[in-house]
Parts: C-alpha cells; structure tokens; sequence
C-alpha cells in the first residue's frame, strides 16, 4: 500500500503571503480612508458659518449693528445647526465681524472664518489666538 498524504488547508507560506497582500492594502486604502474623513469632517464648519452668517445679516438689518455673539442671534445658539468637531467663536467691530471655525480640542482639522463680505477662508488668519481668548 501506498502512503498517501492527505492534503488540506493552507500552508504557512500561503497564509504569510495572504498577510502580506493583506497589509499592502491597508497601507495603501488606509490614508485614503484618513483623508476623506478629515474633508467630510471639515465640511462641517463652512455650512455652519454660512448659516451664522445669515443670522447676522438678518440682525443687522433689524438693529443697524451685529450681534456681538452668537448667542444674540434671533434664536440664539439653539437656531444654529449643532456642530460635532468645530467650536465657534465671533468678533465684532462697528463696521463688521469676523466667526471663528476652531477645531475641538485634540483634532488635526483646519480652521475657517467667515466675514461680513460672506468670504470663507481657511487657514483663518484672523482665528489664530480665538482660543487662547475664549474662556
């Protein structure tokens, strides 16, 4: 009789090079993953201050001035839509404001502001110290 060997399953040699394509493609879909998550998370920001924006046009056209926060607004914080990764922040002056889009805190976002000629930028060069001034 002959000794046959019974052939099932994998061998150690296919399931490391089942590993390795594996990897390859993590390391390949994963920045990309990164990446769309950090745009879809900072899309959150410009449509917030577009709405804060129009709030303050409404409150100019009814008072001749702008709120000096976000809170003075007709409705207040709670007619702003509800922000998950931004805080944001307003500055007045006589002629104009400028709303702060700051990232919480630990987020590697970009920061934005919006101001009353309705530009958005970003990186906000007039956000830079909104944090450290806020309590």
């Amino acid at each position: 009789m002959r000794n046959r060997r019974r052939t099932a399953g994998f061998t150690l040699i296919e399931l490391a090079i089942a590993l390795v394509v594996l990897g390859i493609l993590v390391a390949v879909a994963l920045p990309r993953f990164q990446n769309v998550s950090r745009q879809a998370k900072e899309a959150e920001a410009p449509l917030i201050l577009k709405q804060i924006f129009t709030l303050q046009q409404r409150y100019h056209t009814r008072y001749d001035r702008y709120a000096a926060t976000i809170g003075e607004l007709e409705g207040g914080e709670e007619n702003v839509r509800p922000a998950k990764y931004y805080e944001f922040f307003m500055r007045t002056t006589a002629t104009g404001f400028v709303v702060c889009a700051v990232p919480m805190t630990n987020m590697s976002l970009a920061t934005f502001q919006i101001d009353e000629t309705r530009t958005v930028r970003s990186p906000a060069p007039d956000c830079a110290a909104s944090r450290a001034s806020t309590p």
